[in-house]
């Protein structure tokens, strides 16, 4: 995963196409992922600050909706 994030030039550009969305690529590397469940648990046990950190967009975009 951390090559694939390498590879795109961060976390936000892994996103490059439908078959290569971030949920399809951690279902190639864990048959037993789910979405709805497991990327819920990663976000919680990740924590925003580190989210933030590694993810400028989502980090402003989040930043918008607190000054708003």
């Amino acid at each position: 995963m951390r090559q694939d994030m390498r590879s795109a030039g961060g976390a936000e550009l892994v996103n490059d196409t439908p078959s290569n969305a971030p949920s399809k690529r951690l279902s190639r590397y864990r048959s037993d992922y789910i979405k709805v469940s497991d990327g819920p648990l990663a976000i919680a046990e990740l924590g925003l600050p580190a989210l933030r950190k590694e993810c400028p967009h989502l980090d402003s975009w989040l930043t918008k909706l607190e000054v708003d």
